[in-house]
């Protein structure tokens, strides 16, 4: 990876996003990383339009390049930008696609199924679907660590979370929301741990 691409990743790893999109702009070459980049700066800005336009880009380059690992990944961010604009259905739509494909090319790459799984469990807590949702996520939760990823296992951590508080099980919930702060901040991804703060601060 560039090096200026890496600092501007650390940079909004750790909530500097000003500085993560000035660093982006100075780069010369488009790549995976970078779309990907530009597509979670967006997010955050909340303009889904624009990061949508950038997975795009992801989507047909890696299909061009007949890149199958890009290619699961860009049905999973599609879902993942489809999610943070609201609209469940799509999301799931994205999500579903990247599972059957999984299935096909790498039915053993746990990191990608936790990944995967966790989207299925969120996406249907969102649509209300609480058993179905807690299945998918006690599943991302296993699967996450096998992967000793720590963000990975963060993140099935606050799933298990929500959906604990959603149920009214608000000791679960606070029990996983403490796990997953310490987590998002043993990986240093400031982000992700003032959101989960903000969570168990709703949770009585």
């Amino acid at each position: 990876m560039d090096e200026k691409l890496a600092v501007a990743w650390q940079h909004f790893f750790e909530g500097r996003l000003n500085k993560a999109e000035e660093l982006e702009r100075q780069l010369e070459k488009d790549s995976f990383s970078r779309w990907n980049l530009r597509a979670y700066l967006a997010v955050e800005r909340q303009d889904y339009q624009n990061a949508f336009a950038n997975l795009e880009l992801y989507l047909i380059q890696a299909q061009n390049d007949s890149d199958i690992e890009n290619e699961h990944i860009a049905y999973h961010q599609l879902g993942y930008v489809a999610r943070a604009a609201g609209d469940f259905y799509q999301a799931l739509e994205w999500i579903e696609k990247e599972a059957a494909f999984l299935a096909m090319y790498f039915p053993d790459d746990h990191y990608s199924q936790s990944v995967n799984l966790y989207e299925l469990g969120y996406l249907n807590l969102k649509l209300g679907r609480l058993t179905q949702a807690q299945e998918f996520m006690r599943k991302a939760h296993i699967y996450a660590k096998e992967s000793d990823d720590v963000i990975n296992h963060a993140c099935s951590y606050r799933g298990l979370g929500e959906i604990a508080q959603a149920l009214g099980n608000l000791q679960e919930a606070r029990t996983n929301f403490v796990a997953a702060i310490r987590l998002f901040d043993q990986a240093g991804d400031a982000i992700g741990k003032a959101e989960v703060e903000e969570l168990l601060a709703s949770c009585p």
